[in-house]
């Protein structure tokens, strides 16, 4: 699904036949478009990919960097949110306590990003905002193409409590 989604835009958006879109991986696995000339990638065009269940979803834009994620909100120990979360501790959980979840993953957030989640109100709301900064993190490396190893604790956001679209980004310089 996503390969086909990203050479179809490629396509339209380069105008180019399908026989003149090559897609590799660089040494981070991050999808790019290779010139079929030299073999050099085309840092012109970035995109990015990402699905889960029966969602995909691609971000494309002109010289700017971007990346996607797209997650289903799952509770802990369900197979489908072990199998997305790339962590050795979320693939290491097989509870089904979202406290003991939230433990094993600690690391993984700041100290204000776990405020944000444990002061929702219930369960769902909590995985729903952990859901939201996870993949807010995941599409962030995506973007720069550092790979999920960086320390995601480094990289902080703040969700905005107006509306779910806002987000800020706080203390990013200190991740790249």
């Amino acid at each position: 699904g996503g390969r086909l989604l990203a050479r179809k835009a490629l396509m339209q958006l380069l105008k180019l036949p399908n026989n003149a879109i090559n897609l590799a991986r660089n040494d981070k696995g991050k999808p790019v478009l290779v010139d079929i000339h030299d073999g050099s990638h085309d840092q012109k065009v970035q995109f990015n990919v990402s699905h889960d269940g029966q969602y995909v979803v691609l971000a494309a834009e002109w010289d700017r960097k971007v990346g996607v994620d797209i997650m289903q909100i799952t509770r802990p120990g369900e197979h489908i949110m072990m199998l997305h979360l790339k962590s050795p501790a979320a693939r290491s959980v097989g509870t089904t306590s979202v406290k003991h979840f939230f433990h094993q993953m600690k690391r993984q957030f700041s100290e204000r990003e776990w405020e944000q989640i444990l002061q929702c109100q219930n369960e769902q709301q909590q995985l729903s905002t952990f859901f939201r900064l996870w993949c807010l993190k995941e599409s962030y490396i995506k973007a720069i193409g550092t790979g999920i190893g960086m320390g995601l604790q480094r990289l902080e956001f703040e969700l905005s409590p107006l509306s779910w679209r806002q987000v800020l980004v706080v203390n990013v310089a200190s991740f790249c």
